[in-house]
């Protein structure tokens, strides 16, 4: 007969929902807290982050370096770079387009001009017989 396996010890999930698990994390939840992370560290990085928004974000970056998820991070970082380059060039586009709009729709006080018919035309001829108002 074989022994009877011993129980896994039961604890709370890393990620802070409470959750009991047999392993670190439940399911997906290793991911919530990489993304949560991720998110402290950047908005630590940003130029009008609080001292309590820094405070988060080395403890955070802490986390990370502690886990090994630090190119998480740097990919994050690229990510959002080339995201805000692309809303810029959008946003860039957009002024151009606008300003473009605006300029041909410059309305002229002079009224467009009719050409001069041709002296051997037939229909110029007649044009230029008919009386004017």
């Amino acid at each position: 007969m074989t022994a009877p396996k011993t129980p896994k010890a039961v604890r709370h999930c890393l990620c802070g929902c409470g959750a009991t698990v047999t392993k670190e994390f439940r399911p997906g939840h290793d991911a919530k807290l990489k993304g949560a992370l991720i998110n402290q560290v950047l908005a630590a990085e940003a130029p009008k982050a609080t001292k309590a928004d820094k405070a988060a974000g080395s403890k955070a970056l802490a986390t990370l370096t502690a886990r090994g998820w630090l190119a998480h991070l740097d990919k994050s970082r690229a990510s959002r770079s080339a995201k805000a380059e692309r809303a810029a060039a959008r946003r860039a586009a957009r002024a151009a387009a606008r300003s473009e709009a605006a300029t041909a729709a410059v309305v002229t006080d002079h009224p467009v001009e009719q050409p001069e018919p041709h002296p051997g035309d037939r229909l110029g001829k007649a044009l230029a017989e008919l009386p004017t108002a």
